[in-house]
């Protein structure tokens, strides 16, 4: 299994501008918690996996704005504030 941890960067935007949701949000949040599932780290998540053994260390590193996104799509999805922030401590506590 691969996933690429920024792909609804796109959505945060959509949300941003006013234009809501671009696509299911069950869908959407079965996304965010398989980047949670197979890409976390104690540092964020990572960039992008399912290229292992890695062929590109640079997918192994940590996604500067996954977390972030993965934050505030779980706030704008009315994720309880403490679950929701999780990702985004860790990027602050790191």
């Amino acid at each position: 299994k691969s996933i690429f941890t920024d792909a609804l960067y796109g959505q945060v935007l959509a949300f941003t501008y006013g234009l809501g949701p671009l696509y299911s949000i069950s869908i959407m949040k079965k996304h965010l918690e398989s980047e949670v599932r197979l890409a976390d780290t104690p540092y964020g998540l990572r960039m992008l996996t399912g290229r292992e053994p890695l062929t590109n260390p640079q997918d192994n590193s940590i996604w500067m704005d996954a977390s972030q996104v993965w934050s505030v799509l779980n706030l704008w999805f009315n994720i309880d504030l403490d679950s929701a922030l999780i990702q985004s401590e860790k990027g602050l506590n790191h």
